[in-house]
C-alpha cells in the first residue's frame, strides 16, 4: 500500500534555513507530518512526503491522466493525507481536486481546505448555518472607518491570511491604532486578505481547542495565553489543560466543521457571556495539543482513513 502526506512548504523551508542534516527527506516537516509519516510506517505503509509542487499531472481529452512526482511517471497513491492547511495554494488545490475525481481517498476534500484556509470564507459558510460568530466585516482595498465606528465597538480585532499559530492577528484599541495596523498590513504585504471582527473580551487570552474527526469529538481542550495577552495559541508559549466535555461546546465543533465539509478539524471556539462562539476551523490542525493528553493523533487518523475505506486494510 502506498500513501501520499501532502505537507506544508512553509516547514520544509525552515528546515532548509536551520541546515539540518536530516538523512530522511520525509523527516523534514512539522511534527503531525512526521508522526503521520512513522506511524504510516509501523503499519507497513510505504509513505511519502511531498510538496503539492512536486506533483504534477496531465490530462487528456478522453479523460486518461498521468501522475509525475519531480519528474518521474507515478502511479496513483491507494491514498492522501493533505497537511497543507493555512499554506495551501493553487497548486496544492488543483492536485487535491484532481485526486477527487478519481476518486482516491482523502482526509480532508478540497472544498472543505479552501473554506478553511479562507479566513472570510469560514465565516461565510458559518453564518449561512447560523452558527454563532463574532461579527465579521471584510475589509476590500481602503479601510472604511465611518463603517466600523457605525457597526462594532472598540477594541476590535484585525486578521489576515494566508497565517497561523496566532501570525496575522492583531488588536486594534481605537480607530486611530486600526488605521496604523491596516497600514502596516499593507506596506509590509501587498497579497494579504484583512477582516475586521468583534472582540470578544470575555474570552481574552483563553479559548477551547476542539478536535473533531468524522464528525465525533476526539478531544477538548483549553489554551491559555501565559502572559496575560490576548492570542491563546499554545505555540506560542501558552498553557493547555484538559476540560471536561461541554455538550455545547461539541455540537457547535461538529456543526462547524460539516459546515466546511470537513472530515478531520481543529475547531476553536470563544467564551462569550453567558454562550460560545466560534472563531475559526482548521483543516490541518496540530497534533501536540492531542498528544499532550496523552493520545496519538497519527494512529487515530489512520484508524479511520481504513475503518471508512475497508478496501484499503491490509
Amino acid at each position: 500500500m502506498k500513501g501520499w502526506i501532502i505537507a506544508n512548504k512553509m516547514y520544509h523551508a525552515r528546515i532548509l534555513e536551520r541546515g539540518l542534516n536530516v538523512v530522511d527527506k520525509n523527516m523534514m516537516y512539522e511534527n503531525p507530518v512526521r508522526e503521520l509519516y512513522q506511524e504510516g510506517l509501523k503499519r507497513g505503509i510505504e509513505v511519502e512526503v511531498l510538496l503539492s509542487q512536486e506533483v504534477n499531472f496531465s490530462l487528456t481529452e478522453k479523460g486518461a491522466f498521468c501522475f509525475f512526482v519531480k519528474g518521474e511517471k507515478r502511479a496513483i497513491p491507494d491514498f492522501v493525507i493533505p497537511r497543507t492547511g493555512s499554506r495551501t495554494d493553487s497548486a496544492a488545490i488543483a492536485l487535491y481536486r484532481q485526486l477527487e475525481l478519481i476518486g482516491v481517498p482523502m482526509i480532508n476534500h478540497a472544498d472543505g481546505i479552501i473554506a478553511a484556509f479562507d479566513k472570510f470564507s469560514t465565516a461565510q459558510l458559518l453564518a449561512k448555518h447560523q452558527l454563532p460568530i463574532p461579527k465579521t466585516l471584510f475589509v476590500a482595498e481602503k479601510i472604511n472607518l465611518d463603517i466600523i465606528e457605525r457597526e462594532f465597538s472598540f477594541p476590535l480585532i484585525v486578521k489576515t491570511w494566508p497565517s497561523s499559530n496566532g501570525d496575522g492577528v492583531f488588536l486594534a484599541l481605537d480607530k486611530y491604532n486600526l488605521e496604523d495596523i491596516i497600514s502596516t498590513i499593507g506596506r509590509i504585504a501587498s497579497n494579504v486578505n484583512v477582516l475586521i471582527q468583534e472582540y470578544i473580551s470575555h474570552s481574552r487570552g483563553r479559548d477551547i481547542r476542539v478536535y473533531v474527526l468524522g464528525g465525533k469529538v476526539i478531544a477538548m481542550l483549553e489554551r491559555s495565553a501565559a502572559d496575560g495577552g490576548y492570542k491563546s495559541n499554545y505555540g506560542r508559549g501558552g498553557t493547555l489543560k484538559k476540560i471536561d466535555r461541554i455538550p455545547e461546546v461539541e455540537e457547535l465543533a461538529i456543526r462547524a466543521s460539516t459546515a466546511l465539509n470537513l472530515e478531520c478539524s481543529g475547531v476553536d471556539i470563544l467564551y462569550d457571556i453567558d454562550s460560545y462562539k466560534i472563531c475559526e476551523v482548521n483543516s490541518a490542525p496540530g497534533f501536540s495539543l492531542v498528544t499532550g493528553i496523552g493520545l496519538n493523533p497519527a494512529a487515530i487518523l489512520y484508524d479511520y482513513l481504513f475503518e471508512k475505506n475497508k478496501e484499503l486494510c491490509i
